[in-house]
């Protein structure tokens, strides 16, 4: 179940996970860009929890299937086209402030949760593999 927050998640945000395959060789603490204003307050009975910051929950895993709230494909001129669009929604000021928040450095940091790409690539990879081996897309 989701439903709207109280405030808004916007930037870049510091979110720690729970360990499952998707997350192998992300630190435990990670920064990823976060633009949200509703969150999953009630997850499936069979979903796990995979990560969260106090804003709420960021990953969850319901069998072959995963939900993220962060963003890990932002580049710097993304982050910043998705924060300047919510000025009618959070103002300037707040705005303004994420904005300064957005640099090279950030985002370099965040790039460690590109790698959550990798690992659900690889996932899907060795599904098909298993299911058909003649099917299999070559490493590359």
């Amino acid at each position: 179940r989701v439903a709207g927050m109280d405030d808004f998640e916007l930037g870049y945000a510091e979110i720690d996970h729970h360990g499952d395959e998707i997350f192998e060789g992300v630190d435990g603490t990670f920064t990823a860009f976060a633009s949200h204003g509703d969150a999953v307050v009630e997850l499936p009975p069979e979903a796990e929890l995979l990560a969260e910051n106090e804003y709420g929950v960021h990953a969850f895993r319901c069998g072959h299937s995963w939900g993220l709230q962060f963003h890990p494909e932002y580049d710097v001129e993304t982050a910043r086209h998705v924060a300047d669009g919510k000025r009618d929604r959070l103002g300037d000021a707040r705005v303004d402030d994420v904005l300064a928040g957005i640099s090279p450095e950030a985002h370099e940091a965040a790039c460690e949760a590109k790698q959550v790409f990798e690992n659900f690539t690889s996932y899907v990879r060795d599904r098909v593999a298993d299911a058909d081996p003649a099917t299999a897309p070559a490493d590359d």
